[in-house]
């Protein structure tokens, strides 16, 4: 027993005395001191204003990039040429110019995904009263890193920043949205202006790399703050002619979905699905290649079974109803399986270009849709209700059993009533002590899990939906794993209805149908 004892003994004193020279955990507030001395960040509060220069690599196309940042967190993004675009936040609003020519503001996912990044790069999220609370992730870190977790302060969006120890400075930042794994690696680190910057940093995301590559960096005199402001505009490149009817031709499927006939290049190439919940306007690769649309960049294209890659196509004219926009921009996808389940040949689907540009008063039950020009709109028997757009998809408020009230996504593409969001499932529990069965979920890049169940009552527009079926949505990527909305409003839920969507005006209608107020 006694040696026993003494060999204890012995191997406790170099552990006691490893104990002893072991130095403390480090605190977030250390290491964002020894990353603000590597980066050089009281150089960088005291710019007047930060300004990088350089070359985008996306969509397989290189572009000019330009970015303008103040130390309080307003900047502007620009991104030249065909698929160029703009984005920027005036100390209010996160505003974005997008591929439908249209200036508007950014909610929900949009407006965080534009934030972070942009204050990450610009160094905003160093400043003692920035727009994170930060922790060390003590599990992802070693003796080489430290990782800190960035959470926006009354966000949902948060990252995780790796620091490397040698240099302090940020090597990557990763974060999950939507069940998607986005990562940003920063490299090529040098010091313009005492300040220590990446002049690479390249994005992963969805299938897709962006690569920004920084040649030039000034510190121009504080700009006016006009330079960052929102200014809402309707898209440029859209027309009305008013003498043409502005109700649309349509047909329904067998599944329940709505098309529509627009003319591509002066072409009538057959019927599209007329969905909110299609962020651009697709083209059936085939069609696309018949009518001679020149492929100009490629693209993942995301929808309720996960991601595919593709390509953009570019056309001149798109025309539907009273509406003609030029210079379009579309999606190209192989839609024979859409075909094959709807019973009818499509040849497209009719997206956001279109919601944007003008007001669409569409009634699910009939089905009957009308396009109006915006500037002369106006609601006759109704109230506007507040709308939000996300990934260019429509959303507004609803409530539901439990008197709980969240904001929905609404997708007049969309069969049933509601598919609740796998993170609204997990976080409001909404399958404990419920009856439910397996069900499948589906649409571009293919099927999902879910299991379906009753809820006590859903009410939208004024409208409540007794004892309704629904989806609780299983999956953790796509369009159902989006933690910014609770869920996916489909067709059961928008028939008693008359919707009325005014995207630049950031506003919507539910009127109530005759026949809905008789049952």
């Amino acid at each position: 027993m006694n040696k026993i004892r003494s060999t204890i003994a012995l191997f406790s004193i170099p552990l006691v005395a490893a104990i002893a020279r072991a130095e403390p955990p480090l605190a977030a507030a250390d290491v964002l001191a020894k990353v603000r001395a590597a980066v050089g960040y009281d150089t960088l509060a005291k710019l007047p204003a930060l300004e990088l220069r350089g070359t985008v690599a996306r969509y397989g196309k290189t572009a000019n990039f330009h970015f303008l940042a103040l130390p309080d967190g307003r900047f502007l993004e620009e991104i030249s040429g065909q698929l160029g675009e703009s984005s920027g936040f005036d100390g209010v609003t996160a505003w974005v110019n997008d591929w439908s020519r249209a200036t508007r503001r950014v909610d929900l996912q949009d407006r965080e995904l534009s934030l972070a990044p942009a204050w990450i790069r610009s160094g905003r999220w160093l400043a003692p009263d920035g727009p994170f609370d930060i922790t060390i992730n003590t599990k992802r870190s070693n003796e080489k890193t430290v990782v800190l977790t960035l959470k926006l302060k009354d966000g949902v969006f948060a990252a995780q920043i790796t620091i490397d120890r040698a240099t302090w400075l940020p090597q990557s930042a990763q974060a999950v949205v939507s069940g998607d794994r986005r990562t940003w690696t920063y490299s090529d680190y040098k010091k313009s202006a005492g300040v220590m910057l990446p002049h690479r940093v390249k994005l992963d995301a969805s299938g897709q790399t962006d690569i920004v590559t920084i040649t030039r960096v000034t510190t121009p005199t504080a700009p006016a703050v006009d330079a960052f402001a929102y200014k809402p505009h309707a898209p440029s490149n859209a027309t009305f002619d008013s003498t043409a009817p502005a109700k649309l031709e349509l047909k329904r499927t067998r599944t329940g979905h709505i098309l529509c006939r627009p003319k591509l290049d002066g072409q009538d190439v057959g019927w599209f699905i007329l969905d909110s919940g299609a962020g651009l306007t697709c083209i059936d690769k085939a069609v696309a290649d018949k009518i001679g649309l020149e492929t100009i960049g490629d693209i993942p294209a995301t929808g309720m079974g996960g991601t595919v890659q593709t390509h953009l196509r570019a056309g001149k004219t798109f025309q539907l109803g009273r509406l003609t926009t030029t210079d379009n921009i579309y999606v190209d996808l192989d839609l024979r399986a859409f075909t094959k389940i709807m019973g009818e040949t499509i040849a497209g689907i009719v997206g956001y270009p279109v919601f944007q540009a003008s007001v669409v008063e569409l009634e699910i039950a009939g089905p009957s849709a009308w396009l109006y020009d915006p500037a002369d709109y106006k609601l006759a028997d109704a109230k506007w209700e507040p709308l939000k757009l996300t990934s260019n998809h429509p959303c507004c408020e609803a409530r539901f059993e439990g008197d709980r009230a969240g904001v929905f996504r609404l997708d007049t593409g969309a069969a049933g009533s509601v598919s609740f969001h796998t993170p609204a499932v997990k976080q409001l529990n909404l399958l404990k002590n419920r009856k439910t069965s397996m069900s499948m979920e589906g649409g571009v890049g293919g099927m999902k899990l879910s299991r379906a169940g009753k809820l006590k009552w859903f009410e939208l527009g004024g409208h409540r939906f007794e004892k309704p079926k629904v989806i609780f949505s299983t999956a953790d990527e796509g369009p159902l794993a989006d933690e910014y909305v609770l869920g996916n409003l489909g067709h059961d839920f928008i028939k008693p209805f008359r919707l009325v969507l005014s995207y630049q005006a950031n506003q919507i209608a539910f009127v109530p149908l005759a026949s809905a107020a008789e049952k």
